[in-house]
């Protein structure tokens, strides 16, 4: 799907609501992509183009720049991404939101 970047042209996101609590009129939590590769392998998983997922160049999903938008705000799906690339993108956003040590066992 895409969003409005920065500029006001579309860019390409990753919607990483879970489906199953998606409401009617409530906001769409999405990561945006960019094809501006750091070296931030935690916070920007990298994403390899292929015919699924839509994509035309190596992108990084930035999970720190997580938002959320009205429906009427994404365009059109461009494609869907692979499992290992959503567990991916789910374990950069348990790093960043502090949730990761409670999958070692800690508190």
């Amino acid at each position: 799907m895409s969003l409005r970047g920065n500029a006001g042209k579309p860019r390409p996101g990753v919607i990483v609501h879970a489906s199953e609590l998606l409401r009617p009129g409530q906001p769409i939590l999405v990561c945006p992509l960019t094809s501006v590769l750091l070296d931030d392998a935690v916070t920007r998983p990298t994403i390899e183009p292929t015919q699924t997922n839509g994509l035309r160049m190596v992108s990084q999903v930035m999970v720190n720049r997580m938002t959320s938008a009205e429906a009427g705000q994404l365009g059109t799906i461009v494609g869907t991404l692979s499992d290992e690339d959503m567990t991916k993108i789910d374990l950069a956003m348990m790093i960043l939101l502090g949730l990761a040590h409670r999958l070692a066992g800690q508190t």
